[in-house]
């Protein structure tokens, strides 16, 4: 101190210091001030922080409200709906608890911009294990160290890809809360059964479920943040990611033989957009001459199914390929000849898995389910649409709602 007295004067001395001083105080009434706008009291934490304290935990209610309201965001991809189904009945039960919860499409999300967000949902369809535009959303992610997660899914199966979204997310330095596990009504890709035994999924059971789980997120979420960190689960446990996710798209194109046929004169374009809509990559620019036409490419089918015109097509030797390398028709015969002779058919063995799903009731008997099998999506829906954005098939049975919309329109394209 003497040392620095010396290299200016009393008096200056003295201004610096009282400056000094008079800054300390204003920080300390600002933090106050901005104290509601952040949720965190800056005061009282620079005081703890000042005398060594440590945070004690508090389960009271009226503690954890202090906390204040979380700022909540739902991020979904969804081709279908199944997903977005899940995602707002998520949000629902977010809503109910913390007041408000913003939900956006994974393809609308900015990675770079979730750091205001204190909980945070993600939801997809699994698709296999895991496609390359979520590997790459997840990866992009940044300022959301210490945030809180939870995860929720959709599949035909019930099965979930969690290990693999945790893996990424922790890279993120988020905190696991917890994952939800649905079923979700089979709509393709054009290859697969129809119907499926997960048609009628999600439903006003899986709904009611993903609105509680919404509630129970936030509640945990305030007590984790209240320093309660008991409530922080076993996380999922972590996988090699690169090894089951298709990173380079082209490769795996070219293995599963996929080709799309684009035919100009059946198109509507500009007056129709729902191909260039629909692509979850962004992968179709009919703005261009010639067209741009997966590039890049998921693949997902959907552009073929909600093309009204049949101007783009998946080509019919992908379809007869995927179901010769699964045996789709020998599987649906064999189940088939079982039940005609009374065997009961042998329930897929799944390990038990504590994110669910809760809900595998079955709406269609074994007999449809098996039938299904002889009838690839394609088949079953020939007609251009196939597939309604917001509404599902528009003629035959929608098999998330199990309505009947109708005969196959004689006069819409093939």
């Amino acid at each position: 101190m003497n040392q620095i007295k010396s290299f200016m004067g009393r008096r200056q001395f003295m201004a610096a210091a009282a400056l000094a001083s008079a800054s300390a105080l204003v920080l300390k009434t600002l933090g106050r001030i901005v104290d509601p706008i952040f949720k965190t009291n800056i005061a009282s934490a620079a005081e703890k922080a000042a005398s060594g304290a440590k945070a004690s935990i508090s389960t009271n209610p009226e503690d954890i409200r202090k906390v204040g309201g979380l700022k909540c965001l739902i991020i979904y991809f969804s081709l279908t709906g199944n997903t977005e189904k899940i995602a707002r009945s998520i949000q629902k039960g977010i809503i109910q608890a913390a007041g408000h919860c913003d939900i956006i499409p994974m393809k609308e999300a900015n990675p770079n911009k979730l750091g205001g967000y204190d909980l945070i949902g993600f939801g997809n369809p699994i698709m296999g294990q895991m496609r390359w535009n979520t590997y790459n959303f997840i990866k992009a992610i940044r300022y959301v160290g210490g945030k809180h997660l939870f995860l929720f899914s959709t599949a035909h199966s019930g099965g979930n890809n969690f290990n693999a979204l945790w893996t990424l997310f922790k890279e993120q330095g988020l905190i696991f809360l917890g994952g939800r596990a649905y079923k979700g009504a089979e709509y393709g890709p054009l290859g697969e059964p129809c119907p499926t035994d997960a048609d009628g999924h999600p439903d006003e059971i899986d709904c009611q479920d993903a609105e509680a789980f919404g509630r129970q997120m936030v509640e945990n979420s305030r007590q984790i943040y209240a320093g309660n960190t008991t409530l922080i689960p076993e996380p999922p446990a972590e996988i090699n990611v690169e090894a089951i996710t298709e990173v380079d798209w082209k490769k795996h194109m070219e293995g599963i033989h996929w080709h799309l046929i684009y035919d100009k004169s059946k198109c509507l374009y500009p007056k129709c957009t729902l191909c260039m809509d629909i692509c979850p990559v962004n992968g179709i620019d009919l703005t261009v001459n010639p067209p741009r036409l997966c590039d890049p490419c998921l693949p997902c089918n959907m552009c073929d199914q909600v093309c009204p015109t049949g101007a783009v097509t998946v080509d019919p030797i992908q379809m007869r390929w995927q179901n010769a390398i699964h045996d789709y028709e020998k599987m649906g015969r064999q189940r088939l000849a079982q039940l005609k002779q009374g065997i009961k058919q042998e329930e897929r063995q799944r390990q038990a898995s504590p994110y669910g799903p809760f809900n595998t009731k079955q709406y269609l008997t074994n007999e449809e389910v098996a039938e299904g099998y002889l009838h690839q999506v394609y088949k079953v829906f020939p007609k251009r649409p196939r597939f309604v954005i917001g509404y599902g098939r528009p003629y035959g049975i929608d098999p998330r709602t199990l309505e009947d919309r109708g005969p196959v329109p004689e006069n819409w394209p093939t």
